[in-house]
């Protein structure tokens, strides 16, 4: 039903004019439907952002470059090669949902400190969450800020419990300082506890430490905070797997489920056929129809009354215009609904929709369901009993959109059944 929905609502919102004109109430109906498809409860609030075009974070560069990836750059092709991506394919691969957080220091909350590497993230969000796969959170050192002669020293992740008194390690790394670039700690055990009790959460501290363990502040480390420039401050990065999409992670292509299609024939035999027409056939042929041999009795009594072939190719001859189902583009701007103010990317998407003939004897290029073959048969003996099988997609691609959230955080979210890849008869 949703499909059926989406399909609806696309194809009226594509109108600019259309939409345009529009009363108010209706428009919102169609945009909280959208809305609802895409998984949220309601649109973020665009009057809490400048000009999102301005808005370069480091965390916003970070997942523009995912971004690109999610549609198949190379790596090595994407801008800003400085931010680790490695094993990010993994991840991208079981997320539907990415979201990043930058450092929150300056946001007033209880048990906030003074300490020099204390950083807070607020990890509160309206997401479905089923699963968090991984969270990291991403360090620049720059050298040219280091102001210890150390050629290399260990940066340890803690998470604060009680502040200036209790701390649990969740990561540590031996760092070499000769050159600037991003460094990755999983802090994915903070986040788990910090999601379920959220008075938890009193931040990450960072430790920089000589191979003597003896205490380094993290600045002459040339660990870059969030005093720091935009470019380079420090964020977290979540991969979630979210309730909602369950089925997409199952079948990331996808096709028929021969167990509905078995559902739909037999439905179709039990129902449909048996009530409406089985009284007006010869017994011979109504004992293969309550023996599920239902194509080769419907075949059959074709074949006696000699004229489905010639009369649908006589048909098709006259009426040139009737084109087979088939795929036909169908674009959706997310200017023309009005959301080009929170939504990054894409500025729109191809959907396109199905549209077209489905007529017996249904071509392979069709991409007929067996129970589709089957009806398209029996409407041409019984046309005002038996409709014509439905042109329909049968094969739907999921779409990543990137958007800004109510705090302002960048989000990529994969959306399963939002294009169109392939029609075919149902």
């Amino acid at each position: 039903m949703k499909k059926t929905v989406l399909f609806v609502l696309v194809s009226l919102i594509s109108s600019t004019s259309f939409l345009n004109g529009i009363p108010t109430k209706e428009r919102n109906v169609i945009q909280n439907t959208l809305l609802d498809l895409f998984g949220k409860h309601n649109r973020p609030r665009h009057n809490l952002f400048s000009d999102v075009g301005k808005i370069v974070t480091s965390a916003t560069k970070y997942m523009l470059n995912l971004y690109q990836y999610s549609l198949g750059s190379e790596l090595q092709n994407i801008n800003n090669p400085t931010i680790n991506l490695k094993n990010i394919s993994k991840k991208v691969n079981f997320a539907d949902t990415v979201v990043s957080l930058l450092n929150n220091g300056y946001v007033p909350r209880p048990n906030t400190t003074d300490e020099s590497g204390e950083m807070y993230f607020d990890v509160s969000s309206n997401y479905d969450i089923e699963k968090i796969i991984e969270t990291n959170l991403q360090i620049f050192l720059d050298v040219t800020y280091k102001t210890v002669p150390l050629n290399k020293f260990r940066l340890e992740v803690f998470k604060i419990v009680v502040p200036k008194k209790k701390y649990i390690l969740l990561d540590s790394k031996i760092i070499m300082t000769s050159v600037s670039q991003w460094h990755e700690f999983n802090v994915l055990e903070a986040l788990l506890s910090w999601v379920k009790y959220s008075e938890t959460n009193n931040g990450i501290l960072i430790v920089c430490k000589s191979l003597q363990q003896e205490a380094i502040l993290v600045e002459n480390c040339g660990v870059v905070g969030f005093k720091g420039s935009k470019d380079y401050q420090p964020f977290l990065v979540s991969f979630y797997q979210s309730s909602k999409n369950e089925e997409f992670f199952a079948l990331k292509a996808p096709d028929f489920d021969s167990t509905s299609r078995v559902a739909q024939h037999q439905y179709f035999l039990d129902n449909k056929f048996k009530t409406s027409t089985s009284a007006r056939l010869p017994k011979r042929f109504t004992r293969g129809i309550e023996d599920n041999d239902f194509l080769k009795a419907a075949a059959t009594l074709a074949e006696k009354n000699n004229f489905v072939q010639s009369k649908l190719i006589s048909k098709r001859s006259k009426n040139n215009k009737i084109s087979d189902c088939g795929k036909h583009l169908l674009y959706v701007s997310f200017k023309d609904i009005g959301w080009s103010d929170w939504i990054i990317a894409p500025d729109g998407y191809i959907t396109s929709y199905c549209e077209g003939d489905c007529s017996f004897p249904l071509e392979s290029n069709l991409n007929a369901t067996n129970h589709a073959i089957l009806q398209a048969l029996v409407h041409t003996i019984f046309p005002k009993k038996i409709p014509k099988p439905c042109c329909a997609p049968n094969k739907l691609n999921a779409m990543s959109i990137l958007f800004f959230d109510d705090r302002n955080n960048v989000v990529m979210q994969e959306i399963p059944n939002m294009i169109v890849h392939q029609c075919g008869c149902q």
